[in-house]
């Protein structure tokens, strides 16, 4: 008359078949192991068209939906915040999950653009001026820059489209 215990792997192991440990702790106790075939589903981001390579993807190309997966999500998405803005590194076909392997941060900056810097003191004094970037740069990376009216080349991190931030 006493209930059951389901008492999972500690191990999953390889695959979606698992052994279950069902145990009962009556007046006779017994204990069985039972093969299950898991299934993994998760809310994930999917193409709601398919997607060319270099594509800056917005909202209406995504949606949310329960999918069937390997229970191996680490690089597929949940959130469409975490997709809009990025660029497709490959084609991706109408229904995929959006893997984070197929999306990078666009260049905000190309070499020879002119970008805004904006310099700041540690005392929290700053200056704006004009500059050349050297090379490209997406958002947080540093890049070099030619300051316009010094000539000097100085290291910036690109902040916004067209506008770096270094420190003096």
């Amino acid at each position: 008359e006493q209930p059951l215990d389901f008492e999972p792997p500690s191990q999953t192991g390889r695959g979606n078949r698992v052994l279950i440990k069902v145990r009962c702790a009556d007046h006779k106790p017994w204990a069985i192991f039972v093969p299950v075939q898991m299934e993994y589903w998760r809310s994930l981001v999917v193409a709601k068209h398919p997607i060319p390579r270099q594509h800056t993807f917005t909202a209406s190309d995504l949606s949310v939906r329960e999918l069937k997966t390997n229970g191996d999500n680490r690089h597929h998405l949940n959130s469409i915040d975490q997709v809009v803005g990025q660029l497709a590194t490959r084609p991706i076909a109408a229904g995929a999950a959006i893997s984070s392997h197929w999306l990078a941060q666009p260049k905000w900056i190309k070499r020879g653009d002119e970008v805004s810097i904006t310099a700041t003191s540690k005392g929290g004094v700053s200056a704006k001026m004009l500059g050349t970037a050297m090379a490209d740069g997406r958002k947080n990376e540093q890049i070099s820059v030619r300051n316009r009216s010094s000539k000097r080349l100085i290291k910036a991190r690109v902040i916004a489209p067209g506008q770096v931030s270094a420190i003096m």
